[in-house]
């Protein structure tokens, strides 16, 4: 027993960050090991460059995100540190974002903000900046008493002045009419204005209720009261005919009367145009309906009385007023259409996956939004997966360029995996993703190995494939590559481990392993002490006594003279 203190080298001598195996070698050449390894782990440090929102009320439970680079997923704790007390633990989405919920506070003002990273029970900050992504603001969180005028009209634009306490002057104050946010202006710590935005408007019988919004107010544009007031929209002269009130049976469409617009099904699509619109309504005229976006117009497809279908032509990116124009009537109701850039898919971690279905895929790429930005609900989803001609899923939003998608079960193929922000337009990029049978293991050899490391492991089963990145994965360690032997064998080298008994799992896309794993054993090195007689005849046949320990490898051991 004793201690020895080691040197540790840089990581670009050891494979780069990540797990390894420390082992102590003895002697001239450094050939014998002792009889064992420990667990040594490479990590990088993190730069912090930014977060967002840079405000959040003091009740706490604002989801911050956090942007820089160099965060890894392995089992590091990652914690948020605001001021010198308040310390929160954060969840890493990629290598570029750190999320991290604001702690509730007690009085409100400034705190800077830093990130930690602990590791075995020591804590690292970056450097004088790189943990630092500046000061960050608490506030009290407003509250919404009244608001004059409680109604509006659908073309929007009316004054709400809006009344309560706890209002600061900050750019990111704004008020919320229903999905719709828009700016506000400060007046004083109780009073505020917004302008009222174009919505669709509550007429008589069903669609009576169909203008009603709620109106809350945010001081960063991001948490947003729970008030419950609701403001109600009216139609505009155009949007009443004239201030002609609608009947119940011409809304229900069940006599002819004045057209109008009761949901449009399809609401965003790309600057490219080209994409089929659903409106659905009442009274559309068969000879004389189109549609206008702004001010380009386009043919319509009447479906029946109560649908047609407009192409939208190419726009620039931003949202468009949508009118029906019926003879000589123009319909608008307040409704827009979004148009966005066109999403694209750049690259897929992994691109390979299993048939069974069940695995994630980080989907990178550009122009990817979230329900928010595309004026929807938020309990609805505004990204979706596309694999192939499989029905599209939803997906789960992390940016603008990483989105996550589950994989479904299907038989072997090469599909492209596409992105759509409505489920009809997709980004046609034609990135593939390889669904492959995912291989058995039935039967490995050898079972056992020295802890050293350094052994080839022969692993039966399959299939496996010729275009497929194979890997091991050995307990925690790994995957480590593994090489094609057969359809029905590959080999991998594997690393140094403590002695013991580990599971080995095979993955062929290095995210996701084999369902059930065999067991692998770790010996101790085998040691020698001694050698009887230290020297023999040249032409050999002298028995050589070997003393030492573990001498118990397999089931036949053997002797290697020289080199």
């Amino acid at each position: 027993p004793g201690v020895i203190q080691v040197s540790i080298v840089h990581s670009d001598f050891a494979d780069g960050i990540g797990p390894h195996g420390l082992a102590v070698a003895l002697g001239s050449p450094l050939t014998v090991f002792d009889s064992g390894t420990v667990d040594f782990e490479y990590f990088g440090l993190f730069h912090m460059v930014h977060h967002y929102p840079r405000r959040s009320p003091t009740i706490g439970g604002t989801m911050l995100n956090l942007y820089g680079d160099g965060f890894t997923r392995r089992d590091h704790s990652y914690r948020c540190m605001f001021g010198s007390g308040y310390f929160q633990d954060a969840e890493v989405v990629s290598s570029s974002i750190i999320r991290c919920a604001a702690p509730a506070r007690r009085i409100s003002g400034e705190a800077l903000l830093t990130m930690t990273l602990d590791v075995h029970d020591s804590q690292i900050v970056g450097g004088e900046e790189e943990g630092r992504t500046g000061m960050h603001s608490f506030y009290w969180q407003p509250k919404l008493y009244s608001f004059d005028p409680e109604e509006a009209k659908s073309n929007g634009g009316q004054e709400i002045v809006l009344r309560g306490d706890d209002f600061i002057d900050v750019d990111t104050l704004s008020c919320r009419f229903g999905t719709v946010q828009v700016a506000a202006a400060f007046f004083s710590e109780d009073r505020i204005m917004c302008k009222a935005p174009a919505r669709s408007p509550s007429f008589s019988g069903a669609l009576a209720n169909k203008g009603q919004n709620t109106l809350e107010i945010s001081a960063n544009a991001f948490d947003y009261t729970s008030t419950g007031l609701v403001i109600n929209f009216l139609p505009s002269e155009d949007d009443a005919n004239s201030g002609r009130q609608i009947s119940a049976l011409e809304a229900l469409g069940l006599i002819y009367g004045y057209t109008l617009i009761t949901e449009v099904l399809v609401t965003n699509g790309p600057v490219t145009g080209g994409t089929p619109a659903i409106i659905d309504g009442a009274n559309f005229d068969s000879q004389d309906v189109s549609c206008k976006f702004m001010s380009t117009q386009t043919s319509a497809i009447w479906v029946n009385s109560f649908r047609v279908i407009c192409m939208t032509p190419p726009q620039p990116a931003g949202f468009a007023a949508l009118e029906l124009l019926d003879g000589s009537e123009t319909t608008d109701y307040g409704n827009q259409f979004h148009f966005h850039p066109r999403v694209k898919v750049t690259l897929l971690e992994p691109n390979f996956a299993a048939t069974r279905g069940g695995e994630l895929v980080l989907v990178n790429g550009k122009h990817f939004m979230q329900f928010a930005e595309l004026g929807e609900m938020p309990y609805k989803v505004g990204t979706f997966c596309s694999l192939g001609t499989l029905p599209v899923e939803p997906a789960h939003f992390i940016s603008s360029a990483l989105v996550i998608c589950e994989t479904l079960d299907h038989q072997k193929a090469d599909l492209a995996l596409e992105i759509s922000l409505n489920t009809v337009d997709k980004s046609y990029s034609k990135i593939q993703l390889h669904l492959r049978d995912h291989p058995s293991i039935d039967a490995i050899d050898p079972v056992g190995a020295p802890a050293v490391g350094g052994a080839v492991i022969t692993i039966a089963g399959g299939p496996f494939d010729r275009d497929v990145p194979y890997g091991c994965k050995v307990g925690t360690l790994g995957p480590v590559a593994g090489f094609l032997l057969s359809p029905s064998e590959i080999a991998c080298v594997f690393p140094s481990h403590i002695p013991g008994f580990i599971p080995l799992y095979v993955t062929q896309n290095w995210h996701d392993v084999s369902e059930l794993a065999v067991t692998f054993q770790y010996r101790e090195p085998a040691v020698v002490d001694a050698v009887m007689p230290a020297h023999g005849l040249t032409q050999g046949g002298d028995l050589v006594t070997v003393t030492g320990a573990h001498f118990k490898q397999g089931e036949q051991p053997y002797c290697r003279m020289g080199h």
